[in-house]
Parts: structure tokens; sequence; C-alpha cells
């Protein structure tokens, strides 16, 4: 009886009333994705650059071209149809600092984007010595990320400034950085072989120095190949929290085809 009720509430012709069945509807589209690579637009002096996983896992990379003060920010997007809400941190990287000598900052946002074409968005940070900061952005859809992506793209030797750090065909990073003696151990994985974005993870041992709280530490985040670049360059930004509840942050660009001239990866420890 209870399977017969039940065929006759989904409009089963056998259950009297002649006629036929209407066919089901189509079922409703897929919510809008804010995934992709996204290149900042209309401001001055400042090339950014952000990757958006489809889960809303967001990193950024900024590059003051007057002052060449570099920053990587990463955090969290939550999407609600075509608005988002996100909050993370920031890091001046080594070399430079805020206005207010603070090399750190913790941000949130809010936005509106339409996918495969442009973020609009008001994000507000917060550096470690107290000062806000809101202002207003634009960003464009970058088609890179329909670029699809293999680890075989990856394989060979990167400079990362003075040091090289090699990709093998499984996509297993190792270096070791001449300066602090920090030994790189990571692995590059495919998380959409249709799209540019790849899926970072490695860990650090034998720092010392300035550089010696990374050690152990696994840092995780995204990376995307960039061959509108001669020679081609894969940006990345990871992130990790250390066992004093401290934050490391590494970000910037490899090159293939190792030359002098890359900035390469530089990190700091929030």
């Amino acid at each position: 009886m209870k399977r017969l009720i039940s065929l006759c509430f989904l409009g089963i012709s056998a259950c009297g009333g002649g006629g036929s069945s209407s066919p089901p509807p189509p079922p409703p589209p897929p919510p809008p994705s804010i995934a992709g690579i996204w290149d900042l637009t209309g401001v001055a002096n400042v090339d950014s650059i952000a990757l958006v996983r489809g889960d809303g896992r967001v990193v950024q990379l900024a590059d003051n071209t007057s002052t060449s003060c570099r920053s990587v920010a990463e955090g969290q997007l939550s999407v609600s149809g075509s608005s988002f809400t996100g909050s993370g941190v920031a890091v001046i990287l080594p070399g430079c600092t805020n206005p207010d000598g603070s090399t750190s900052d913790t941000w949130v946002n809010s936005g509106t984007f339409v996918e495969s074409s442009s973020i609009t968005e008001q994000t507000t940070t917060t550096t470690a010595n107290g000062t806000k900061t809101t202002v207003n952005n634009a960003w464009g859809f970058d088609p890179l990320y329909d670029e699809a992506s293999s680890l075989s793209k990856l394989v060979g030797n990167w400079s990362d400034g003075p040091d090289t750090m090699s990709i093998d065909a499984n996509g297993v990073m190792s270096q070791q950085d001449a300066t602090t003696g920090c030994v790189l151990a990571g692995q590059i994985s495919i998380i959409d072989s249709t799209k540019n974005l790849y899926a970072v993870s490695f860990t650090l041992n034998n720092c010392t120095g300035a550089s010696a709280g990374a050690n152990g530490v696994t840092q995780s985040g995204l990376g995307a190949l960039d061959d509108k670049i001669s020679p081609i360059g894969f940006l990345l930004a990871v992130s990790g929290s250390t066992s004093n509840g401290g934050v490391i942050i590494t970000g910037g660009g490899i090159t293939l085809n190792p030359i002098a001239a890359t900035a390469g990866l530089k990190m700091r420890i929030r």
C-alpha cells in the first residue's frame, strides 16, 4: 500500500485519471562559481592576482611596482548566489613594511561577482598595529584559468631567486635554500585538469636563524602556471600554522629555465 501511495503521489497514470504523465522539469542550473584567476584592475602601480578555488579558498599576490614591495594574502570566501564574504590574513614580504611599520594584516571583505567575468568587492584590512583601511576594488577574469593543467607542464628546474626548485613528473617538489638552510619537500597536485589551478603543499626543515620557526610546518595553498611571460612562470602562495599559534605565509613566482633576475619565493612568519 505504501508503494501504491507513493506512485500516485508522483502522478503515475496507472493510478487512474487517464492521460499521460508530464516529463519531469529540468534540474536547476548550478550556482555561479567564483573559482578562477582574477586580476586587479584600476589601481595605479599595483599588480595583483588572486587564485580562487571552487570551495572559496583564496590566495592573493600583490606587487607595488613603484616601491618594489610585495605582499601575500590567504583566506576563505563564503559564497551565496552571486554574493560573497571572506576573511583571512596577509603579510608584507621581507624588505618592506606597512606605513605604520607593521608587516602583517587581517582582512575581511564582501562583494558580488559574475562567473568568469568580474568581481566587485570592498575590503577592510587591520594591521598588526591596529591601523584600519577600507578600499573598493574591481577584478577581471583572467583567461589563463581556462587553460588545461598538467603535471607534465611543470617538470624541470625552476629559478627561485638564487636557488633552484626541482619538480618531477609526479609533481614532487624539492629545494634547498643556500641562505637559510631550509630544505623544502612538497607536492603539486591537479585540482581539475581542465583548469589552470594547482594544489600546492610543502614542508620546510633544517631552517636556521629567523626562518627556524618554519621547521616542520606544512604549508598549503594554490598555484597557477603563467605562460604569458617568458620564461614561463609558476605563481604560488601557501600558508601554515605554527605550534605557538602563529601563521607562516610564503608566496611569489618561480620561472622555468633558471634566470638570476627572478624575485623568487619569500616567507614571512606572522
